[in-house]
C-alpha cells in the first residue's frame, strides 16, 4: 500500500499532497528539506519518515523544539505510520492517507438519466445571427 501526505493550509484551504516512494523524507524549515514547511514552530531539521525493510513507514523527531505527534502522543522514538494516522510537526497537523493510482472514472452525459432523455420543454434553443458591422469603406461580417 502507498501512504500519501495530505496537508491543509489554513490560509486558503489549498491542499498539497507528497506520496511516499522514496526511502527517507526530511521534514523541517530549512531548504533542503523534502517537505519544506517555512515556519516559525518548525525547525530547521525537524522530523524525518523513513521506509522500513518492509515497506512500511516510520516517523521520528529529530530533537525538534515544538515536537512531533502521532495520533496525539509526542514521538520519543520511531513510530510507523498507517493510513488513518495523522503527524503533527509542531502545531501543523498533516493526514496519513492511502494513495491509489487509479483514475477519476469518466462518465458520459448520456449515461446520466437526466441527461439520456430529451425534454423539448426543458430545451433552449439559441439562433445564431449574422451581424454586420460599417467601419468606414470596410465591411466586416462576423458569425
Amino acid at each position: 500500500m502507498t501512504l500519501k501526505l495530505v496537508v491543509t493550509t489554513n490560509v486558503n484551504g489549498d491542499v498539497f499532497e507528497l506520496v511516499l516512494k522514496n526511502a527517507r523524507y526530511g521534514v523541517g524549515r530549512r531548504h533542503d528539506n523534502d517537505l519544506r514547511i517555512k515556519e516559525t514552530y518548525i525547525s530547521g531539521y525537524h522530523a524525518e519518515l523513513v521506509r522500513q525493510e518492509n515497506g512500511d513507514y516510520a516517523v521520528s523527531d529529530l530533537g525538534s523544539s515544538n515536537g512531533t505527534f502521532l495520533n496525539g502522543r509526542r514521538l520519543n522514538g520511531a513510530e510507523v505510520v498507517k493510513a488513518g494516522d495523522f503527524i503533527k510537526f509542531g502545531i501543523l497537523k498533516v493526514a496519513v492517507r492511502e494513495h491509489t493510482d487509479t483514475l477519476p472514472k469518466i462518465v458520459s452525459l448520456r449515461d446520466r438519466p437526466a441527461f439520456a432523455r430529451k425534454d423539448e420543454s426543458n430545451t433552449a434553443s439559441i439562433a445564431v445571427e449574422r451581424k454586420t458591422v460599417f467601419r468606414g469603406s470596410a465591411v466586416r461580417a462576423f458569425q
